[in-house]
């Protein structure tokens, strides 16, 4: 029997709110992505502020899987507006700075700890920018 990193599929769900509650955790291979690929795409409307929670044994992606999210980010970037990630990583934190050079809506980084802060942030996209 073969050990090493937990694998959680990765979830979507539709809060009451019109946001979008993304969750993984483990390293997510290119199998766990095929039921989340289907599922959004029944849950995302344009521009839909995602809250995406990374468990603390998320490892990012297979090969495979990295390339299948390059690009199902492609085909569905109408689909991604305001993205909170909450999660414990720094490379965590680069990743969601670094997509604000890809996804047309902002992204930003929240400790695990700051999970309303960062549901209050997508709820207001009108408010201040936060520092």
């Amino acid at each position: 029997m073969k050990t090493g990193k937990k694998k959680s599929m990765p979830t979507v769900d539709a809060r009451r709110d019109g946001i979008l509650r993304v969750a993984g955790d483990g390293r997510l291979t290119t199998e766990d992505d095929i039921g989340f690929v289907s599922r959004f795409e029944r849950l995302a409307r344009a521009a839909n502020p995602i809250l995406m929670g990374l468990g603390p044994s998320f490892a990012r992606w297979t090969l495979g899987a990295l390339w299948r999210s390059v690009e199902f980010d492609a085909l569905h970037l109408r689909q991604f507006g305001r993205m909170a990630v909450v999660g414990d990583k720094k490379w965590q934190e680069w990743e969601a700075d670094a997509s604000n050079l890809v996804f047309p809506g902002e992204a930003r980084f929240f400790e695990r700890d700051a999970i309303e802060r960062a549901k209050a942030w997508l709820r207001n996209p009108d408010g201040e920018r936060e520092t």
